[in-house]
């Protein structure tokens, strides 16, 4: 999916992304594979590709996230 960074916390690892369908979306430098785009060179305002998935529980308490709640992003490329 295609969309741009909309807001980076570069000390605390993550940010969010809007998609192209307008839903706004959780990243992490957890999510980066090889190959993907380091996490420290990507910005705000620069247009991305990314996997769009959703969690349902929170990846640390365990506890079960409401629904619309985990939308995340992963693999972020940034595009041309």
């Amino acid at each position: 999916m295609k969309g741009r960074i909309t807001n980076i916390k570069r000390q605390k690892g993550f940010g969010f992304i809007q998609g192209a369908d307008g839903i706004d979306r959780f990243f992490h430098i957890n999510g980066q594979l090889a190959g993907d785009t380091p996490f420290d060179q990507l910005q705000e305002g620069v247009a991305v590709e990314f996997e769009p998935y959703e969690e349902t529980v929170h990846p640390v308490s365990k506890e079960p996230l409401a629904p619309g709640k985990g939308l995340r992003a992963r693999r972020v490329r940034v595009t041309a």
